[in-house]
C-alpha cells in the first residue's frame, strides 16, 4: 500500500522523482518488515520518512544558479574606456581623427554596445575638471567636448540632462571673446590643449584632431543638442 501511494505521488510531481521514491518507500516497507520482527538493522523508520517527505516536497525546478540574469554578465562601460582623466570618471580620448562635433556625438554613443552605463561626448562640471582634462591632453591637441547652443542661439547645453550651470556665459573658463558671437555657426564647443579654456567652431568643422568620450550613468538628451 505505501509503495502505491508514494507511486501516486510520484506521478502527480513529475517522472524525474518516480525511482527515488520507489526505493525510498521498498526500504520503508522492509524497516517496517524487521521491526514487527523485532529486529531493525537500517536505521530508524522515521529517518526513511523524513526522506520520503523531503523528495515528494523538493522543489522540480530549483534554479542552479543565483544571479545568473542577463545583466550579471554586461560591462558597465565598453572596452577601452578608463579611470585615468578624473576619479571615478571613465572616459577614452581618441585621436590623430578629423571629425566634425555631430560625428564625434555620433561615435561615442555608438561605443555603448551592452554596457549598463551610457556613452557620450565628453561632460565637465567643474574647474577642477575641466583643468584636469586640459593637463591631460597636454600635446595631444585641441578636443571636441559635449557642450552647445545647437537648440537655441546664445543657450549653451551639455549634451545629458545633469542638473548643473557651468560653465556659465561669459569669462573663465571661456576663452576671450568667447563664447563667438560674431557667427550664429559657431555652436559646438572645444577645449585647448595647454590653456584648457573653451572655445566656440562650426559644428561641421573638421580641424580638430580629437574628441573625448565619457561613460557614466547619464544617458544624452537630444533635447539639449
Amino acid at each position: 500500500m505505501r509503495i502505491a501511494l508514494v507511486l501516486a505521488l510520484a506521478a502527480s510531481s513529475g517522472c524525474g522523482n518516480l525511482f527515488g521514491l520507489y526505493e525510498v518507500a521498498a526500504k520503508r516497507e522492509r524497516a517496517d518488515a524487521r521491526q514487527s520482527d523485532g529486529v531493525l538493522q537500517d536505521g530508524d523508520p522515521a529517518d526513511v520518512d523524513a526522506a520520503t517527505d523531503a523528495m515528494v516536497d523538493a522543489p522540480r525546478d530549483a534554479p542552479t544558479e543565483a544571479g545568473s540574469g542577463s545583466d550579471a554578465l554586461q560591462p558597465m562601460c565598453p572596452a577601452g574606456y578608463a579611470d585615468t582623466l578624473f576619479n571615478g570618471t571613465m572616459f577614452k580620448l581618441v585621436t590623430n581623427t578629423t571629425l566634425t562635433w555631430t560625428s564625434a556625438q555620433t561615435l561615442c554613443l555608438a561605443d555603448r554596445g551592452i554596457a549598463t552605463k551610457y556613452t557620450h561626448l565628453l561632460v565637465l562640471n567643474n574647474d577642477v575638471e575641466r583643468g584636469a582634462f586640459g593637463t591631460y591632453l597636454g600635446n595631444f591637441a585641441s578636443a571636441w567636448v559635449g557642450y552647445s547652443d545647437r537648440k537655441v542661439e546664445g543657450t549653451f547645453k551639455w549634451v545629458t540632462a545633469e542638473m548643473q550651470n557651468y560653465p556659465g556665459v561669459s569669462d573663465a573658463p571661456w576663452a576671450s571673446m568667447e563664447p563667438s558671437a560674431d557667427s550664429v555657426d559657431d555652436d559646438c564647443v572645444y577645449e585647448a590643449k595647454s590653456t584648457a579654456e573653451l572655445f566656440t567652431a562650426s559644428c561641421s568643422s573638421e580641424f580638430l584632431t580629437a574628441y573625448v568620450c565619457e561613460c557614466d550613468a547619464y544617458p544624452a538628451d537630444t533635447n539639449n543638442y
